[in-house]
């Protein structure tokens, strides 16, 4: 069936649902439009295929209990979708609904419970839930509520399905990881270009402490020259002085050799002072004999002319 996709309504069969006493139409493989006046039905078969595909009532918010789309008068209605299946004979979903509120499943007359209904609308793509593939009225405002990207994993799954979106995941995640390997680069150049910077910064530390360090070394080494190179400038001037007291001494017995005639003579001279000396001594010594003997003889005029003063006047007397 050219133009068929998997999963396509093929037709759509109703039995004492809503307004329908029995009604059964084929759909198209494009764009299908239902055209009638108000009240002739047309939110019913949308109803019918929401339901009839496993949607749940407060979808459509018509009716809150399933039991209220069985037409009145009835106990039961029916509904029968038929899906296009192009790998072998269509699958045909069929939905008994009871006033009780109770339902029968069954797909291609086998009966099944809801959660293999649902399994198959899945692996057709087909999901009620999403209001970009299925909108009915009442959701309008809703759909209209929804964000940029709630629209794009809507359309995602209507067109692609579930691979769709872990191929669009994926893609997210690739960003992610992306954006993280990139914040991750940056990062690490940013602490590279510290690295390099401080690398700089240690080499010119490095340099310098090379170079104290070689200061430090060569500080040592003549530390260690010191003491032989005072020794060696000790030397050089003990051996001038040596030199100089050697001249010194040489000098001084050339002297001594030419002062021996004088010391001769001094040694006389000596000896003819102490003589002078002595004859000086002496000579005082008498002297000072001879002035004694002046101031006796002194002392004795003295008394002896105080003796004739007073002898001659009591000769006058």
């Amino acid at each position: 069936m050219d133009g068929w996709m998997q999963g396509s309504l093929a037709r759509v069969k109703l039995k004492n649902f809503v307004t329908y006493e029995s009604v059964e139409f084929k759909t198209g493989p494009h764009l299908n439009i239902i055209i009638g006046p108000n009240g002739t039905g047309k939110s019913s078969i949308v109803c019918a295929i929401c339901l009839g595909l496993g949607g749940k009532t407060n979808l459509l918010g018509r009716a809150r209990e399933i039991g209220e789309f069985v037409k009145h008068g009835t106990n039961v209605a029916i509904i029968e979708l038929e899906l296009y299946n192009k790998h072998g004979l269509n699958y045909t979903i069929k939905r008994s609904i009871s006033r009780d509120n109770k339902s029968d499943w069954f797909i291609n007359q086998r009966p099944v419970n809801l959660k293999e209904v649902t399994a198959l609308a899945k692996k057709l793509n087909i999901d009620v839930n999403n209001l970009c593939q299925f909108l009915p009225q009442d959701m309008v405002a809703e759909f209209a509520k929804m964000s940029p990207s709630q629209l794009l994993e809507s359309t995602e799954r209507a067109v692609g399905g579930q691979s769709l979106i872990d191929m669009h995941q994926s893609l997210i995640t690739l960003k992610n990881e992306h954006k993280s390997i990139t914040t991750s680069q940056t990062s690490k150049e940013e602490y590279l270009d510290k690295l390099i910077k401080r690398n700089e910064y240690l080499k010119d530390i490095v340099k310098k402490h090379k170079e104290r360090t070689n200061h430090l070394k060569k500080i040592e080494v003549l530390q260690l020259k010191r003491p032989w190179l005072l020794y060696e400038v000790a030397r050089i001037k003990f051996k001038q002085l040596r030199d100089g007291k050697q001249a010194l001494q040489q000098r001084v017995e050339v002297l001594q050799e030419a002062a021996k005639p004088l010391e001769h003579l001094v040694e006389r001279k000596k000896t003819k002072k102490v003589q002078i000396e002595g004859t000086i001594k002496t000579i005082t010594n008498e002297l000072n004999k001879i002035n004694t003997d002046i101031r006796t003889v002194e002392t004795t005029l003295s008394l002896d002319k105080r003796t004739f003063g007073r002898t001659s006047r009591r000769v006058q007397i």
